[in-house]
């Protein structure tokens, strides 16, 4: 086999491949294409090394080469985006849920996703839609690290106001409850991510028991 046979089914295999990450990527399958996006990169290295021998070879297979990079560097911009995005929906649902810490381990994983497609190649989507898409992110990070102690407060704040007895004692059961979970977000980490005093935090979990055993006698 000549080395310009050998060098081009490499570019045809490269392309092959391009393409099945666009059907993957039109699946919604983005982490598949994000996956394998060093495949392709290595056939076409591939395909260089096997036209090093002849510089004629190596130019067209660089002409070609750059063709099937070019597409590919567009469909992973893509699809960083689209994971972008998927991952942010994930951490709306958790964040739904009240799991706060997974909720905001993807919005973190969003925003390096956004991050990386803005440093590639691709042109889709625009650089000013994905920085606005980081503010976004900023923005929602920004209310849910705040979310947990608020709604503890909000607990606090209700029973205090209530002169239902019952209502207080469930109000006071639900502060006891929120600024537990406030104190326990992010242990063990070196640099806490919710907002909230671990100090205070501790001394307004006293204070909702007392007043929750006071609500009960």
């Amino acid at each position: 086999m000549g080395v310009w046979t050998r060098a081009q089914r490499h570019v045809d295999e490269a392309r092959e491949q391009v393409e099945r990450l666009r059907s993957a990527f039109e699946s919604g399958d983005a982490d598949v294409v994000l996956a394998a996006v060093g495949d392709v990169e290595a056939t076409l290295a591939e395909a260089r090394e096997a036209a090093e021998p002849l510089d004629r070879a190596r130019a067209r297979v660089d002409k070609r080469a750059e063709a099937v990079r070019a597409d590919l560097a567009g469909i992973e911009r893509r699809a960083r985006a689209e994971y972008a995005e998927q991952a942010r929906e994930r951490a709306h649902v958790r964040w739904d849920d009240g799991d706060y810490e997974t909720a905001l381990d993807a919005l973190e994983e969003a925003d390096k996703a956004y991050a990386a497609a803005l440093e590639s190649a691709g042109a889709e989507p625009p650089d000013s839609l994905l920085a606005e898409r980081r503010e976004t992110l900023a923005d929602e990070r920004d209310r849910l690290a705040a979310t947990p102690v608020a709604r503890a407060n909000h607990a606090a704040d209700t029973a205090s106001a209530t002169d239902d007895p019952g209502a207080a004692v469930d109000w006071w059961g639900t502060a006891v409850e929120r600024y537990d979970t406030a104190l326990s977000l992010d242990w063990g980490r070196d640099e806490r991510r919710f907002a909230g005093n671990p100090d205070e935090l501790r001394d307004d979990l006293a204070e909702a028991a007392r007043e929750l055993v006071a609500a009960c006698c």
